[in-house]
């Protein structure tokens, strides 16, 4: 049940309710104890509201195609149209004489309220709109809707989501400048109790995206369970809302499948062998959080809103597979697991979202989002050189070093219409991440003579939207001098700040309106960026500032805004930006083409997921062992 209305005489009860998928409005009579449905049709009603008699009630309904106001009499049955209009008319009411009627009116310019100084039907749509439904027994039923029902905690409602997504992972095996789009389908399922739905029940669920066409390679016993050549993502998690503190587990896995190259030193002179060889690998990311949070004047209708305190706990493991059948004896023999990083952290952080409902635009959010986070580290991480022994029979041996060091990271986004158009956006992003390794760490890491700082593939980096996450980096042997190089658009180090400002617009004056299949086109827009990202390891390395320890570009994206499944949100975004450090080589300085498909374009409602900031960040980018 959605709205009630009482009747003037207060002995009937108007109620909007769903019934096997259609809104449906009915009457509830509390002196006969008889309920009746109003216009008993396919199509949808909903919104009822009784005339100052009683004597007619009046809703909306999509009978045309278009969701009109309706008037209907009691009495003898007679249904009327009262508006014609174009968008959609809803929430009717009706003043104390019942010639002047208010409505919420939609059209190409958002939600207004309108008032008919008259009440003149439009149309004659004929009578015996009523239909009687036989009463319940009045001993087995009771008017007084204060009696309170058993509330169970155990989740029963289930909802299934469809979701279709597409993001670039990793850079092509032969062009390292170029992202590989993976296209993942699957669904979002959730089992939930009523309350769950306004935060303060119970729910679990689960979730499962990934390639359609290696659906048959995903589940493979002999890589760990599942298949390391297989792009997903897939977890599982609880909450519950009804402690003093909201409670959250999950579990989440990541898999990520490219290809890189491997060298030999010794064979790094051979005439008959090259020094590199290129192989498969996989990596998979897993984190298992649980999560306390307290939020103060939190909005029920969107639980990720006002100001919010939230205490992590969390196991973190970074796997990688290697397909070595192809390397040369003594390493050739098969199927290679090994783990870069493996540990735990402690976080603390605070999150405020202020949206207001009041946006006349959905090409960005309106007002504020910040977000301050606090992590505490405990970590073994694979040393940076010499990270990896091989025996003489070809078994891997993993060096670790351990690592504790905390980090610090903040984000702020802000959008707002521009003030001389209220359908163009301003939009805002920042974010800073710092970490500091502890004196222990330091002191150990003197002890081993090596370097005191983080190895390169667990650092914080830079990163513009719209360029893969992980990028390749080979060792080269010149002279007689192995050196790393990166390649890579990212930007590291042990302070990274980045930003990006946008500007956006429609680029098509109204709605779309337009059906292909199972996709129903909404609305399109564009949009002008610019973003930049700079790293510094050093206070002495901000003061000696270089064009490659930083990374700006300019670009345009279009945006289009769909609905799935005639229900579910589509958004596909097609960006194209332009480094313009024109002396470096692509994509730091040149074009870059980017194409993703989701459910949300800037997900501000993810505020609350512990590592959700600007992009989804994976630690990590070198993959082979040297």
């Amino acid at each position: 049940m959605f709205i009630i209305d009482w009747s003037p005489d207060g002995r009937r009860i108007a109620i909007g309710f769903l019934d096997r998928g259609h809104n449906k409005i009915g009457v509830y009579d509390t002196a006969k104890k008889q309920f009746e449905i109003v216009c008993d049709t396919e199509h949808d009603e909903r919104d009822p509201r009784f005339g100052p008699t009683g004597s007619d009630l009046y809703f909306c309904s999509d009978r045309t195609g278009i969701f009109n106001v309706y008037r209907y009499e009691f009495d003898g049955g007679g249904l009327e149209r009262i508006t014609n209009v174009s968008g959609g008319a809803f929430m009717p009411d009706i003043d104390g004489s019942g010639t002047k009627l208010v409505y919420t009116n939609y059209d190409k310019d958002g939600y207004s309220i309108y008032l008919l100084d008259t009440i003149q039907p439009v149309a004659e749509l004929g009578d015996g709109a009523m239909t009687e439904h036989k009463s319940v027994p009045p001993q087995n039923y009771t008017a007084n809707f204060s009696v309170p029902r058993d509330y169970h905690r155990a989740p029963r409602k289930f909802a299934l989501i469809p979701s279709l997504f597409a993001e670039q992972l990793v850079t092509e095996s032969d062009n390292v400048y170029k992202g590989e789009t993976a296209f993942k389908a699957g669904a979002t399922f959730f089992l939930f109790d009523p309350l769950a739905l306004d935060g303060i029940g119970n729910e679990i669920g689960g979730y499962l995206l990934l390639e359609p066409h290696k659906i048959a390679d995903f589940i493979n016993l002999k890589q760990g369970g599942f298949g390391a050549n297989v792009n997903y993502d897939m977890g599982v998690f609880a909450r519950t809302g009804v402690l003093p503190l909201g409670v959250s587990l999950d579990m989440n896995m990541r898999g990520i499948a490219g290809e890189d190259e491997v060298y030999f030193e010794e064979y790094a002179k051979s005439d008959e062998r090259g020094p590199t060889a290129t192989m498969p690998y996989g990596i998979t990311l897993k984190d298992i959080n649980l999560v306390l949070t307290h939020g103060f004047g939190t909005d029920p209708m969107r639980p990720s809103a006002g100001l919010q305190l939230h205490g992590m706990a969390s196991l973190n493991s970074y796997k990688v597979y290697l397909d070595a059948s192809q390397f040369p004896y003594p390493y050739n023999h098969g199927d290679l697991w090994y783990h870069p990083a493996r540990g735990n952290r402690f976080s603390l952080f605070g999150t405020f979202l202020d949206m207001p409902y009041t946006a006349t635009s959905a090409i960005s959010p309106k007002g504020w989002y910040a977000k301050l986070k606090y992590d505490f580290w405990n970590q073994k991480l694979m040393k940076d050189e010499h990270g990896i022994t091989v025996g003489e029979n070809g078994a891997i041996e993993v060096n670790y070093n351990r690592y504790q060091f905390h980090e610090m990271r903040a984000s702020l986004k802000h959008g707002r219409p521009a003030p001389w158009h209220q359908k163009h956006d301003f939009y805002f992003e920042y974010d800073v991440t710092g970490i500091k390794l502890t004196e222990s760490s330091k002191e150990h890491l003197r002890e081993e003579g090596l370097e005191q700082k983080l190895p390169s593939f667990f650092q914080p980096v830079g990163w513009v939207p719209g360029y893969a996450y992980l990028f390749r980096d080979t060792l080269y042997n010149s002279n007689g001098q192995d050196s790393l190089a990166f390649d890579t658009v990212l930007v590291s180090g042990d302070l990274v700040m980045q930003g990006q400002f946008s500007y956006r617009f429609p680029l098509w004056p109204r709605p779309i309106a337009r059906k292909l299949g199972w996709v129903f086109f909404d609305h399109l827009y564009g949009a002008v960026n610019v973003a930049a990202g700079a790293a510094w390891n050093t206070p002495k390395d901000f003061l000696d500032f270089h064009k490659e320890d930083w990374m700006v570009s300019a670009g345009g994206e279009v945006r289009l805004e769909a609905l799935s499944f005639s229900n579910y949100p589509l958004y596909i975004k097609f960006k194209f930006d332009k480094g313009l450090n024109e002396e470096f080589p692509p994509p730091i300085g040149g074009w870059h083409l980017a194409l993703s498909i989701g459910m949300s374009f800037d997900n501000w409602d993810y505020i609350t997921i512990p590592d959700y900031f600007s992009p989804r960040r994976s630690r990590g980018r070198g993959t082979a062992p040297r």
